[in-house]
């Protein structure tokens, strides 16, 4: 499976597109749909170094943007890393 990346018209919301990830900050939008890669983070104080080295193991070098959602608690578990199929 690849990866792409797309720009939206701009009469199009990304979010009434429906996507699976969403990062929104000022008024900026980067918007999701589908799974290229996913990792579940393991619980502990490393939990981000462990998962970003996993991640580095399942994908070939490139530019990708992953969302990355951690607990705030570091030993529950819930987090992922996450690179959609399409941005």
């Amino acid at each position: 499976m690849s990866w792409e990346e797309r720009e939206l018209p701009e009469d199009i919301d990304p979010i009434e597109a429906d996507p699976d990830v969403v990062w929104a900050e000022q008024g900026r939008i980067l918007a999701g749909w589908g799974v290229h890669r996913r990792v579940e983070v393991p619980t502990g104080a490393d939990r981000a170094a462990v998962s970003v080295r996993e991640l580095q193991t399942m994908v070939e070098p490139g530019p990708w943007r992953v969302f990355f959602s951690l607990t705030f608690d570091r030993d529950r578990p819930g987090s992922c890393l996450l690179i959609p199929s399409v941005m």
